[in-house]
């Protein structure tokens, strides 16, 4: 009978003991909850950061790509009017390319 009694105070005992322990660790429970919280708006709020250097990368890259072909382009031309100068000079020194 005494060893139930114990058994009984000692589970009593280990129960207030576990309620005690999580009442006494709420207030820094609730600060991690808000820490939690607050990390993942602050997540988001870098993940829309990325997301618009992204696009912003993505647009440079398609504008810088525009201007290479145009300046091709401009140097393809610049070039064939160069041959066609030098085609059309007449000069006993030049010998015609075309």
């Amino acid at each position: 009978m005494k060893k139930a009694i114990y058994w009984i105070l000692g589970g009593l005992f280990g129960l207030f003991g576990f309620i005690a322990g999580a009442l006494i660790r709420q207030p820094q429970i609730n600060k991690l909850k808000e820490q939690v919280k607050l990390l993942q708006k602050d997540n988001r709020r870098l993940l829309a950061l990325v997301n618009g250097q992204q696009q912003e990368y993505q647009n440079l890259l398609v504008e810088h790509k525009a201007l290479k072909a145009l300046q091709f382009r401009k140097k393809a031309k610049s070039n064939g009017l160069k041959k066609t100068l030098l085609c059309n000079m007449p000069s006993e020194h030049i010998s015609c390319c075309c």
